[in-house]
């Protein structure tokens, strides 16, 4: 089987909005199939958006940076989804106001920001997607506002661990302190206290480098 056949294959199983066959046809026709590996960055802040990503395989996380360089987890895209502040910053012709970094082996079929006002144009069932894009972005981003106001930050770190696990397929956690603590917005030596207390729980595995959840996924 071709790449293309696999990438018409995966955008039918992944993205059922797209219910044109004639939409499919357009974003093969027009798009570009991208390979990332673990930890490469797709996009920093202040970049032209030349693409916006529709996602095959693997995961994408995406940061906000403030102006000395802090960062804060907004939300994951993962397989069927799209990047919602790539969207609106290409529809508005914006610089990137976000970092966009590979959770995991990546690979997205990307869609010149060119084509995005045609689609939209001519195509409803993109249309949807791109309303259900913003929508479930946004949801995501209203649970982390709501967890660093609301939970505690252990209830954080352990849905965070959870999620990482789920999106990886696997119980183990190869991730430093620091990159967690960085994540969380907080400090390393937080994460480190919190990590050994849920260990004591039972709740995690501890090793060098590495974190194992011990509940199921």
């Amino acid at each position: 089987m071709t790449t293309s056949n696999q990438a018409r294959m995966a955008l039918r199983e992944l993205f059922p909005a797209f219910r044109q066959t004639e939409l499919i046809e357009q974003l093969l026709a027009h798009g570009q199939l991208v390979t990332l590996v673990q930890d490469e960055v797709l996009l920093h802040v202040t970049d032209y958006i030349r693409a916006v990503p529709l996602l095959l395989q693997g995961a994408l996380r995406v940061y906000r940076e403030d102006e000395l360089g802090r960062e804060v987890l907004l939300y994951h895209i993962r397989p069927g989804e799209s990047c919602a502040m790539s969207l609106s910053c290409a529809l508005q012709d914006r610089r990137s106001r976000i970092r966009a970094v590979a959770e995991a082996d990546t690979r997205f079929l990307a869609v010149p920001v060119e084509l995005l006002m045609e689609l939209n144009r001519h195509y409803p069932s993109w249309q949807t997607f791109v309303a259900l894009t913003f929508s479930q972005k946004f949801e995501e981003v209203l649970r982390v506002v709501e967890g660093a106001v609301f939970q505690h930050l252990d209830e954080r770190l352990l849905n965070y661990l959870r999620e990482v696990a789920q999106l990886q397929g696997q119980p183990v956690i190869i991730r430093s302190h620091q990159r967690i603590a960085d994540d969380l917005a907080t400090s390393r030596e937080v994460i480190s206290r919190l990590l050994k207390q849920l260990a004591q729980d039972g709740r995690v595995d501890l090793a060098r480098g590495q974190i194992t959840l011990r509940e199921a996924l």
